[in-house]
């Protein structure tokens, strides 16, 4: 992961290129910046259905602002993270010069939707997470007095969101994806697997934490 800070000018378009060698044309790259914790502008290549982050394979990615974008962000607590097929690749902060509001009004980002699932062995949630939405994180509760270590990733027995998670008797635990920050983006709809290698008498809830993202 790198970190490269981005400074923009309120009310003017900006174009900002992510230097990365290892930039290829096939790349799943999505932007999302947020204020304070709270995502307020997504923007992503074309093949995850936007338009604002545009590759030039070997050179850069490059972030496509519009002027209205930039009218809107605020002047403090703005930061994003950028995934690569899944992975943080660039995380950093944003400034905005000449900025007049104190809270961005929310550009194209929807509410949070959860759904929530009882496990006491490997399986998949009941529903998927919809297409087009951002896994947040997991609020994890052990129903029971019995550790246990899990997992959850996209597919069966898969990490790519939590790897080995220790879950202590009646803990409860909110767990984000990681590496720290790399949510994951679903371009179709997705179960979310949980698995473990010793269950004995564990029983788990799990609440995915997920957000619609619409893209420009």
């Amino acid at each position: 992961m790198s970190v490269l800070n981005i400074t923009v000018t309120s009310g003017s378009s900006a174009s900002q290129a992510i230097a990365d060698g290892a930039a290829a044309s096939n790349d799943q790259a999505l932007l999302i910046i947020y204020q304070n914790g709270v995502p307020v502008l997504a923007k992503s290549t074309t093949n995850l259905g936007g338009s604002g982050l545009v590759i030039n394979s070997g050179t850069n990615r490059t972030l496509n602002l519009s002027a209205a974008e930039t009218a809107l962000l605020p002047a403090s607590g703005l930061t994003y993270v950028m995934t690569v097929n899944g992975s943080v690749a660039f995380t950093g902060s944003v400034t905005v010069n000449s900025a007049s509001a104190a809270n961005a009004k929310l550009l194209n980002a929807m509410p949070d939707f959860a759904l929530s699932n009882l496990f006491s062995a490997n399986g998949p949630t009941d529903y998927p997470v919809p297409a087009g939405n951002v896994v947040l994180g997991f609020f994890i509760e052990n129903l029971t007095s019995t550790s246990v270590v899990v997992n959850v990733g996209s597919a069966a027995s898969g990490t790519d969101l939590i790897s080995a998670l220790t879950v202590a008797g009646n803990a409860q635990i909110f767990a984000v994806p990681a590496p720290a920050g790399a949510f994951k983006y679903y371009s179709a709809d997705n179960l979310i697997y949980l698995s473990s290698s010793s269950w004995s008498t564990a029983q788990i809830r799990v609440t995915t934490i997920y957000q619609k993202v619409k893209f420009f």
